[in-house]
């Protein structure tokens, strides 16, 4: 086998382009279909599979239809959002036991880890939960120990 076959070969493969997903076109209708096609993937979906800002979208929705009680209710509300959002931010929001997402009217219908204060001020509180129980286990001893609790018991 010489080296005219080896170029032989890789001449008549053709290589195959990877696929895309959408050829490319300059028509803007086929720019609103596919807009439209991307729009309609993101309906339907848990609030574990929403992007940071759909999410930031919901909790802006449900802020805006939380009931307040009091008189400074713009400053409730705006500490509603600070709250909110922070907790966004630093993943308090993440978890579906979190946040009551109704998949259907795509709308959230409780948080929670939302709690107010002796004072009113809007805090995230997670639940203390148990992780690992507590029982005593010997901890992995090297062969040094071994041999000096050895020597002690003798």
């Amino acid at each position: 086998m010489d080296s005219t076959d080896l170029k032989n070969i890789l001449s008549t493969q053709k290589i195959k382009p990877k696929p895309r997903k959408y050829e490319l076109s300059v028509n803007m209708r086929d720019i609103l279909n596919i807009i439209e096609t991307e729009m309609a993937d993101t309906k339907n979906k848990s609030w574990s599979k929403l992007n940071k800002s759909q999410k930031k979208n919901k909790i802006n929705l449900f802020i805006d239809s939380y009931e307040l009680e009091g008189e400074s209710i713009d400053e409730q509300r705006n500490n509603l959002r600070e709250v909110l959002i922070t907790g966004l931010k630093y993943n308090l929001l993440n978890k579906q036991s979190e946040v009551k997402y109704n998949i259907e009217t795509e709308t959230i219908e409780k948080i929670t880890i939302l709690q107010i204060n002796d004072i009113g001020v809007f805090e995230l509180q997670k639940t203390n939960k148990t992780g690992k129980s507590s029982i005593n286990k010997s901890t992995p001893k090297s062969n040094i120990d071994r041999i000096v609790k050895r020597s002690l018991k003798s």
